[in-house]
């Protein structure tokens, strides 16, 4: 009986320290397909949101505090706010209106985007382009792309955007970037969201 145990034991212990079998990867087609659905689910959601940290740097300064983002459609309301509450901004327009409403110190100002934001942020960040980047979707089809094994966006480069995508979000479908590193042309930054909010 003594025996009998023993062998059992034995096995036991050598099928513990087996090798486990090596999932295998989605292959190309695979990858492909998922990574379409993954898009169709994130461009669905019509109305986002979220709120996280930031910091930018560029040939003439850097910024950095926390960014809370809200959008619906193409209407976008943004808010920065920088270390301690400092020079905090909050800019609200639509992407197809060509005037946008800038709020600062009390006061408010109207008209293009781009230049109010050189005006009083000291630099153009392409907000369009980054309510795409942000939640992992590229410009258009023309991006080249490297996916995660979840097809997911690994990194994106596009014209002169390149992104990394460090963290998505574990537990929410479609999962969302939680941390992300930018670069176009002499503009770097990084993103870390802490929330997402979805519709």
């Amino acid at each position: 009986m003594t025996r009998q145990l023993g062998i059992l034991w034995l096995a036991l212990l050598l099928g513990a320290c087996a090798p486990l079998p090596t999932p295998e990867l989605p292959d190309a087609q695979q990858l492909q397909a998922q990574w379409q659905r993954h898009v169709a689910q994130v461009e669905a959601m019509e109305q986002w949101g979220l709120r996280g940290r930031f910091g930018v740097m560029w040939s003439e300064g850097q910024l950095e505090g926390s960014v809370i983002w809200r959008q619906h459609g193409s209407a976008f309301d943004v808010a920065l706010r920088g270390p301690f509450g400092a020079g905090a901004m909050r800019l609200i327009g639509d992407w197809e209106a060509d005037e946008v409403m800038l709020q600062k110190d009390g006061q408010e100002y109207t008209g293009a985007l781009a230049p109010l934001m050189r005006e009083h942020l000291g630099v153009e960040l392409p907000l369009a382009d980054l309510a795409r980047l942000a939640r992992g979707l590229p410009l258009s089809e023309e991006a080249r792309l490297e996916y995660d094994a979840q097809a997911r966006a690994r990194r994106i480069e596009q014209g002169s955007w390149e992104v990394e995508y460090e963290e998505y979000g574990c537990c929410d479908e479609p999962p969302l970037p939680e941390r992300l590193r930018f670069q176009r042309d002499s503009l770097r930054g990084v993103l870390a969201v802490i929330q997402w909010t979805r519709e």
